[in-house]
């Protein structure tokens, strides 16, 4: 899942979250869509067969060179299968199709217009733009310095929106957001350094894991309480705002 739905959902569902990080998310203003970053082009004419699974492996490792060796095994072993009815030849799990509808709306299941197809580019990530101001926890932006998506200007405007409404925020509440960047990557971050990616998350969520823990705790002393303890408590709550209302 993107950093752009995880941060949707974050917006949809109040408590889902008691923090998140988002690694170089899709998310953008509408200067800064998907029409301006020409992924489909790409998507269409990325090589997608191969005569075997050795000849596969030169073209990931050329045209993944920036990838951690390890991922790129990976990469090689989940995302690589055989063509049906050829003995040699492999093709990728997930295709063109599936790629480009991130990117591309598939207009022609209701229009039925497949020769001469309108082109409509998703939006999800110029809503989701529109909707951090509406974001319900603590956010980790993490980027790659060499992005398309998370250019400077685009990291400044994220972190001036982000949570800006307080959306259900609770009294004593604290949410904190904040932009790392790994210099030395791009988009693909987590691939191209998965050491750097999780020191990273591991100090977030280090910090971010004392927060949730004192509001865990005290849900659980107010769980314990029996019904005569609570029906105490909400009366010294009532009994306090009588005398400031």
């Amino acid at each position: 899942m993107g950093g752009c739905q995880i941060a949707t959902l974050s917006v949809v569902h109040r408590r889902l979250f008691s923090t998140t990080v988002l690694l170089d998310p899709a998310i953008g203003p509408p200067d800064h869509g998907l029409h301006a970053l020409g992924l489909e082009k790409l998507t269409l004419r990325r090589k997608t067969t191969w005569a075997s699974k050795e000849a596969a492996g030169v073209w990931a490792r050329k045209c993944f060179r920036t990838w951690d060796s390890d991922v790129v095994d990976l990469f090689l072993k989940h995302a690589i299968k055989p063509v049906a009815g050829d003995d040699s030849s492999v093709t990728l799990t997930t295709g063109h199709y599936q790629e480009l509808i991130n990117y591309l709306k598939p207009r022609f299941i209701h229009d039925n217009h497949v020769k001469d197809p309108e082109i409509v580019y998703q939006t999800g990530l110029v809503d989701m733009f529109h909707m951090l101001e509406l974001v319900t926890c603590s956010t980790l932006f993490l980027c790659g310095g060499k992005s398309s998506l998370s250019v400077p200007h685009v990291r400044k405007l994220w972190l001036s929106k982000i949570g800006e409404k307080g959306y259900s925020k609770l009294p004593g509440e604290k949410w904190r957001s904040k932009v790392e960047v790994l210099p030395h990557v791009g988009h693909f971050l987590a691939m191209e350094d998965p050491k750097g990616c999780a020191e990273a998350l591991a100090t977030w969520i280090n910090d971010e894991s004392s927060g949730w823990e004192y509001g865990s705790s005290t849900q659980e002393k107010m769980k314990r309480q029996n019904h005569a303890a609570l029906r105490r408590t909400s009366e010294k709550w009532m009994q306090s705002l009588r005398t400031k209302l």
